[in-house]
């Protein structure tokens, strides 16, 4: 048991540390905020600011509810594949896992010639995580394995939220929207020692139960529009700003556009910065095409970037639209896969996919 003392008293220790990153360093910090909360969402490479109107605006921008006038409901859900591969003295190791991805349901109802009501409820942070490393710790025989740590973490955050969109003139439109914001984690840590009797296993866990704020404004200018939102942070949800543009290559909004948006997210000592740039282009009325390429700074000093790219599309049958939308994010960082002193390269890929349903009613 001693042996394993160490090990597992780094593992406790990392909750307190802020890492943004998806994976291991997310598990045991406040988890991964989730990439998109949609499959409209995910076209536009998770954009928080910018937007087409749909329902699921409550839940980022609610100034954008505004932008499409007759009433609607969305609904989306979809899984996340996400592969852990850890190189160290040992060899290569791949390990993958699956979680629920983007899921949201979401309704926009216009209240009148300038107002616009919505509601909504999303899964927007992500702890889910298994992984397993193995030790080498006899000098004396190189590529013996020890011992093995495993790490499982299950949970994540929710939000229900109802707010509104005003138009306060022509050119500028206003949203808000808060509500509860909840969930939890459990995680669970393991150590085998394969040479002795040193097993170990620890278990541990948060829960929360908060508020959370949506603010936006949109400046529509003709068909092309910019816009800021914020959403307020909580003990295991950091706060975000983001700011961006739509533009529109002319003639009608279903011919081609482009979108450009800049986020920051302030997890506590280092800021997160991630930029965006989408286009969607409609060959026809009724289908659209569209993709993404985002890049993220996390501000850590073992970490590389983050890059990014979606792509999806939407398809109009009556007075349904049909929306897919799929999301690839990889990050590679140099540090400890876990728990044990040395160093590893560490490489992150998650692929995100979300189906909808975005009914005019």
């Amino acid at each position: 048991m001693m042996k394993a003392l160490p090990l597992l008293a780094l593992v406790l220790s990392v909750p307190f540390l802020s890492a943004y990153g998806f994976g291991y360093e997310d598990a045991v910090a406040d988890g991964t905020v989730m990439p998109g909360i949609g499959a409209g969402n995910l076209l536009l490479g998770g954009a928080m600011a910018i937007g087409y109107g749909e329902p699921t605006s409550v839940l980022l921008n609610p100034a954008n509810l505004g932008r499409v006038s007759a009433p609607g409901i969305e609904i989306c859900i979809g899984p996340a594949i996400v592969t852990e591969n850890v190189e160290d003295s040992i060899g290569l190791h791949s390990r993958s896992y699956l979680s629920l991805g983007p899921t949201s349901l979401a309704t926009r109802i216009p209240a009148g010639r300038s107002l616009t009501l919505g509601a909504g409820l999303a899964r927007v942070s992500d702890v889910s995580y298994d992984g397993r490393h193995y030790l080498a710790e006899n000098p004396l025989i190189p590529g013996y394995i020890t011992g093995a740590e495993a790490l499982e973490a299950s949970g994540g955050l929710w939000e229900a939220v109802a707010g509104c969109s005003y138009r306060v003139a022509r050119w500028v439109s206003l949203g808000v929207s808060a509500g509860p914001r909840f969930g939890s984690a459990d995680l669970e840590y393991a150590y085998d020692d394969r040479v002795g009797e040193e097993d170990s296993v620890a278990t541990w866990g948060w829960d929360e139960s908060g508020f959370c704020v949506h603010a936006g404004a949109t400046f529509p200018f003709g068909l092309n529009s910019a816009s800021v939102a914020w959403t307020s942070g909580s003990d295991h949800y950091p706060p975000r700003v983001a700011a961006g543009a739509i533009l529109h290559s002319g003639g009608t909004a279903e011919d081609f556009s482009i979108g450009v948006e800049g986020e920051i997210r302030d997890p506590g000592e280092k800021n997160t910065f991630i930029g965006r740039l989408s286009g969607r282009f409609s060959p026809n009325p009724g289908f659209i095409l569209g993709g993404a390429l985002s890049f993220s700074d996390r501000g850590s000093e073992s970490s590389r970037s983050n890059l990014g790219f979606a792509m999806g599309t939407a398809i109009t049958i009556g007075r349904a639209v049909l929306r897919g939308g799929f999301m690839f994010e990889s990050s590679s960082r140099r540090t400890t896969a876990f728990g044990y002193e040395g160093f590893d390269t560490v490489t992150d890929k998650v692929g995100s996919c979300s189906v909808g349903l975005d009914w005019t009613l």
